[in-house]
Order: C-alpha cells, then structure tokens, then sequence
C-alpha cells in the first residue's frame, strides 16, 4: 500500500470519527425525540420577550439596557432567539451542531501549532456530563457557545494567514483572513467574561507557539486579543452604573477574603461529582423509561464506541494523532486555559459558580487529561499505550453519553413539575376574580419539588423572576406584574407589599395550588389556619406554616 492510500484511509477513518461524534451528540440532544425542555431563564428571556416584541427597542433593549453588559448576547437574545420561542429545539440543534464545529476548529488549530490533541481530549471536550448546562440549556448557550465559537474562529482565521505566504500589506485571501481574525475577536468579546479572558490567553499562546511564522511586518497581529480586551473593558467603564453592569460589575471590597473563597469556590466547581461519567447521572438513566427508538439510539452509541476500540487495538495511526507531544507546553498551555478563566471573579464581588462556567475552561481541561493519558501510555511497560490506555479512553464514550442523557433527564422532569406548577398557579388565580395587576404570594413554595438524579436544578417556585416568566409565557388571558413565592423562614415581606391590591395563594408538596385568605396575620385555608404572618420589624414580615409552628 503506498503513503498517499495510507494517508487517504486514515483521513476517511478520521471523517468517520468527526461524523460518529456529531451524530452522538445531535442524538444526546434528542434523546427525547425532536423537543426542548425549557428551563428557569428561557421563560423570563425568550418566553415573555415573544409576547412583547411590539417595539423591541424601547420594550426589551432600552427598558433593560441589554446594551451594556455581554451586548451580543443580550441583542440577539432580544432581536434572534426570542422569535423561535415555539420551536425552541431549533435553537438547540444550532449550539448543539456550533460546539461540535468549535471543538473541531481547536483540534485543528492545535494540530496546526504543533500540539497534540488527541481522541480522548476530544471525547472530553465534546461529552463531559456537566457541560450539558452550557450547552442544552439556551439561557445559558447563548452566550457560551457561540462566544467560544467566534473565539476559536478568531484564532482559525488567524492561523490562515500564518500559514499563508502573503504580507499584511498584499491584497488577497491572505488578507481576508486578517481582516476576519480581527473582526471575530472583537465580536466574541460581547458574550461573556469568561470568554474574554480565553480569548486573550488563547490568543496569545497561538501566537507564541507560531512566532516562527511572524515576518516583521505581521508582528502588528499580536495587537489584536490586547485591542479587543481593552475595547471591551472600555465599553464597560463607560456603562458602570447603568443596566446590569451596575449589579454584576461591583469590585470585590475584600480582596483577602474573596481570592481564598473565590479559590475554594473554583476547586470545588473542578471537582464537582457531575464532571465525568457520575453514579448519579448514570443512575439518572438507568431508571429512565426507555423506549425501542432510544434503545437503538444507545446500540449506535455502543456501536460507535467498538469501532474507535478496534481502531486503536489495531494501532491505527488515524486514530492515534502521531504529531509532535511537547508534554510540557501541552501542560502549561492546558492549565492556563483551565485557570485564567475563573479570573474575573477573582476581581468581581459576584463570584458565584454554577456548571455552566466550566465551559471556557474545558478545552483546558481536555488538554491536561489527553496529555496526562499520553504520558501514561508512554511508560514502556507491555505495551500499555495500544492494549489498555487508550482503548479505555475509547470505551469511556458509553458512560459519558449515558450520564448526559441522564442529566438531561432532570430537565425533563423539571419542565414536566414547572408546567404543572404553572398550569396549577392560573387556575387557582382565575378563581379569585382579582386583576393580574394585583401583588401576588404563593406561600409555602420549595426550591425544588422534582425527585432527579442529582437535584442540581430549581424548579420555578424558586424564584420571583421564574414564577413571572413561566406564568406570563404560558398565560394566554393575563400579564403578570408581581408574583412573590414565599419561603417559610426565609424569604421576607415588605409591608409595602400589602399597600394595593392583594391576592394569598398556597401551594403543597402535591403541587396544589388554593386561595389563602388573611385576618389579623392569619392564613386561612377553607376557615381552617393554614400560616402565620410574623412581623419581625417595622418594615417586614416572615411566613410561617401552622402545621410546622
């Protein structure tokens, strides 16, 4: 067999694994069949936004600032997303097909650079169970997926015209290139914090890595990732105290303090339990009702997985990526992109951190582990690296896959008790007869009703925002002004709250939802006590439920 047939088998092995693995994740997406399970923020940024696009502008834009803190995701939230609100899987299919090809550009820029990015890196990229936040979920997409996507792209175009023999000054597709380079930099700069801070470190490291490749005149391109941060930072300055920037922008008071917790937060958000393939996650799927489609779904997932197995038992250079390691710049380049995105909130008072935020940092993450597998496979024991590592690595596909479906399940069955809540919560108030203007309370409400896998979720009771927005979304007759779910002993009334119009509703662990009525700060239930309403102060009042007094 000559090189150029080698070559070409190993290219057509290769395609085949690109496809398995975006028919793999388009069918984690899916799993459920051609829907999207709607979750806390969908409700409140696109759901109540499809029944105000009158004036876009003046009703969404101007009214909320969504101009002045993560601007390209706030716009297109309010002028792109928001139409699709009744097929909402759409938008799901794009981020879900976006993050594949994201993953794909790294791989190849990698390759590019000299870097070795290898299956298995891949398969953590693509398949963590705990990037099923960032990525299924919309609210939270929509400023991950597509601000890493135009990040990566940036620094594509960006290798392009290293590659090239052009000059800066040369008309041509070498230009074009440069052009996108900057333009794409910019634009992934209005999407996250996070991403920002990727961006430039990413940025940078590519640049490093192919500093052979700088001529004197294209040593200009190393302005780029340092113009597009202080662009933004700039943008941000000039809108501190308007918007959300004023909420979210605050500067930690205690420098001290917030980096040792803002440390311990990181560490744990790192070792999460729902990282990898987790006992939970996979219980979550094994107590799924399965049907005949998704057992066939799971066999092409099995299959997929034999195929990768064989190819590395049989040594297949494909599959292998036999380009130059460098063990060390793989680390230090892996670490950097695992940490330097948690640096924002090492400077912002907000430091709170959720699943999603692992995204930025999971291509870091990939690095470390492939590399860390390759130099476990380069021990020369009994030729470790074909007959155990790796294939192992191949094999960790069928648990991971199982966890997100597993993960996702929870989103079922929140949007399943979140409908019901809803549905339960208008019918009880349409009994009242009282205007939608009116301030409402839903007393005794939980964080969470639903029984899943991991209780990493929160059901719309959690909230106030939540409650508006999956109520204002579902109602066809009402529009909603205030809807409080009230805590026992944790949430606080305002007695300003009590001024106008007031409407007491209740809601039990059955999800029933019934009208309260109140007389010297007792709540009734059919003329039985039901709750207590304590004033703790002048100004406030705390709830409780007589049957727990």
């Amino acid at each position: 067999m000559t090189n150029s047939t080698t070559y070409r088998s190993n290219d057509n092995k290769m395609a085949l694994f690109w496809m398995g693995l975006l028919l793999i994740l388009l069918l984690r997406s899916f799993y459920f069949g051609i829907t999207y399970f709607n979750y806390l923020d969908d409700y409140n940024t696109y759901g109540i936004f499809f029944r105000r696009n009158a004036n876009i502008f003046n009703d969404i834009v101007r009214w909320y600032g969504l101009y002045t803190f993560r601007p390209i995701a706030f716009l297109s939230d309010a002028y792109i997303t928001q139409w699709f609100w009744p097929v909402m899987w759409l938008v799901l299919l794009f981020y879900t097909v976006m993050h594949f090809f994201t993953v794909y550009i790294f791989h190849w820029i990698l390759k590019k650079s000299s870097v070795r990015f290898g299956i298995f890196g891949i398969i953590i990229a693509t398949l963590t169970p705990i990037l099923i936040e960032a990525v299924y979920w919309i609210g939270a997409s929509t400023r991950l997926v597509p601000g890493m996507f135009f990040s990566i792209l940036s620094v594509f175009f960006l290798m392009k015209y290293l590659l090239s023999t052009e000059s800066i000054f040369v008309k041509g597709v070498g230009r074009i290139h440069l052009i996108l380079y900057f333009v794409f930099n910019i634009i992934s700069t209005g999407f996250y914090e996070q991403i920002i801070v990727f961006n430039f470190a990413f940025t940078l490291l590519i640049i490093m890595l192919n500093y052979s490749f700088l001529r004197r005149r294209r040593k200009l391109i190393i302005s780029v990732p340092f113009i597009s941060t202080i662009a933004i930072g700039l943008f941000y300055i000039i809108f501190w105290n308007r918007g959300k920037v004023s909420t979210r922008g605050t500067i930690a008071s205690s420098m001290g303090s917030h980096f040792v917790n803002t440390t311990r937060g990181v560490v744990n958000l790192l070792t999460r339990r729902q990282y990898v393939a987790t006992r939970d996650s996979l219980v979550g799927f094994i107590f799924m009702d399965i049907n005949i489609i998704q057992i066939f779904i799971l066999l092409l997932v099995i299959a997929f997985t034999i195929w990768l197995f064989v190819g590395f038992v049989k040594k297949s250079s494909s599959l292998l990526y036999r380009e130059e390691n460098k063990f060390t710049v793989r680390l230090i380049m892996g670490i950097l992109l695992t940490i330097l995105p948690f640096a924002p909130f090492y400077v912002l008072q907000n430091n709170h951190l959720s699943f999603r935020l692992i995204y930025p940092s999971i291509f870091g993450i990939a690095i470390v582990f492939d590399t860390i597998l390759d130099l476990i496979s380069n021990i020369k024991i009994s030729r470790l690296s074909f007959y155990f590592v790796k294939p192992a690595a191949a094999l960790l596909i069928i648990p991971l896959f199982m966890a997100n479906v597993g993960l996702l399940n929870d989103y079922r069955l929140i949007e399943k008790t979140d409908i019901t809540i809803a549905t339960n919560f208008l019918d009880a108030f349409r009994e009242t007869g009282a205007s939608d203007e009116a301030q409402i309370f839903l007393f005794d409400s939980q964080i969470l009703y639903t029984e899943t896998a991991t209780n990493h979720l929160e059901n719309v009771s959690s909230s106030d925002w939540a409650m508006l927005g999956i109520v204002n979304s579902t109602s066809r007759d009402y529009y909603f002004a205030r809807i409080l779910p009230v805590r026992e002993d944790e949430t606080w009334i305002h007695q300003d709250m009590f001024e106008n119009e007031v409407v007491y509703l209740g809601i039990n662990e059955d999800l029933e939802v019934f009208e309260l009525t109140r007389r010297n700060n007792i709540l009734f239930r059919n003329e039985a006590e039901w709750g207590r309403l304590e004033q703790i102060n002048d100004d406030f009042y705390m709830f409780t439920l007589s049957s727990r007094r």
